[in-house]
């Protein structure tokens, strides 16, 4: 299937103003994770969430995360790195967004209560095999009932093919004789045949059936192609590009476009296409870098928000909600894209440019 990675998606975040609120998620997360000693950097090389996003979770800044159903999964991985109570940290994000919930942490001292000498590990380990147990013998009754319906149905489905022909007796009626045992296994091969016929019948209406789903799926999403907004990056106010290696700003020309990219606070993927090279796709690990040169580059970037990235010997900065960002070099070639500058075929494993799209 075909997916597309835009920055400009639309999010729609409507948090509380409820300081009590606010206050009870950062201080639940910070203050755990303060108790164990453990850096938000940390959090982030383990959980791999963007440390920015770590960062606006302990603040209750919600206004500048994305949708709440990514939110609700970072706060849950977050809870468990600190094996601390996921849904605790999920009612307080509610609260954040003015959902009201009824999830209250069971308290230590009753779990330990119902089940002496047993942590709660070895409590939360037994009911896991009740339901195991439950769930596998619900699914048992089921397949056995459903078993038993279509039996029937096909039974009742053979059954209503075969006809029974009313007689009068009279006087005049000549007597018939009882069927014969090989007539009695004529008649039960017959129905038998009837049975298998009506079988081969379903299962290639399921196999028909299976077959139109498959050519569903491999069907080409619409995708819609948008003009690039501008602009797409201010120059930071802080410049510090006289601290990068010599080596590397010795690299910068005036005679064509350069790009120095850093992943400083998390892992930085990219896409990229500079001139008429391929296209290529690239990680980088936190603490590596990347230096681009071309007349004409098309960048799609990932987790921008936690790198560092100098155009042209100047520091730039980026107002990405979703941490994505379509970028081109230079600003006056925007105007001969458009966004999404890559499509992407996971099913078949490749990646095109949207001129390619416009072609076909």
């Amino acid at each position: 299937m075909f997916a597309t990675m835009n920055d400009e998606s639309d999010l729609d975040i409507t948090p509380s103003s409820s300081k009590t609120a606010e206050e009870n998620l950062g201080d639940y997360l910070r203050g755990n994770r303060e108790k164990k000693r453990i850096k938000l950097q940390h959090i982030s090389l383990q959980t791999k969430i963007n440390h920015t996003i770590l960062e606006q979770l302990e603040k209750n800044d919600v206004h500048n995360l994305p949708g709440k159903t990514y939110v609700r999964g970072f706060v849950r991985t977050y809870c468990k790195m600190l094996d601390i109570d996921p849904d605790l940290g999920v009612q307080y994000l509610n609260q954040l967004y003015g959902i009201t919930t009824n999830i209250e942490p069971t308290p230590l001292d009753d779990v330990r209560g119902k089940a002496p000498g047993k942590s709660i590990s070895f409590l939360l380990l037994d009911h896991k095999k009740e339901n195991l147990i439950f769930l596998s013998l619900v699914v048992i009754v089921a397949i056995a009932v459903l078993g038993y319906n279509k039996f029937q149905t096909t039974r009742q489905k053979v059954d209503s093919h075969i006809k029974v022909k009313s007689e009068v007796l009279s006087a005049q009626t000549p007597l018939k004789s009882t069927p014969s045992i090989v007539d009695s296994i004529k008649i039960t091969q017959t129905k038998k045949m009837a049975i298998q016929s009506v079988v081969k019948e379903e299962r290639k209406q399921e196999q028909k059936q299976e077959q139109e789903r498959e050519q569903e799926q491999e069907k080409k999403p619409e995708i819609t192609l948008r003009p690039i907004k501008l602009p797409m990056y201010t120059f930071h106010p802080k410049n510090d590009f006289e601290k990068l290696p010599k080596k590397i700003r010795s690299s910068f020309s005036d005679e064509r476009e350069t790009i120095y990219l850093i992943a400083e606070q998390s892992d930085l993927w990219l896409t990229y296409k500079r001139d008429d090279q391929e296209i290529k796709k690239v990680l980088i690990k936190m603490g590596g870098n990347l230096l681009i040169t071309g007349q004409e580059i098309r960048l799609l970037l990932g987790n921008v928000n936690g790198a560092k990235i100098y155009y042209q010997r100047h520091l730039l900065s980026f107002n990405s909600r979703s941490s994505v960002k379509n970028v081109v070099f230079p600003v006056a070639s925007a105007n001969n894209f458009r966004i999404p500058l890559f499509i992407f075929d996971k099913r078949a494993g490749s990646v095109s440019t949207s001129e390619h799209l416009q072609q076909e």
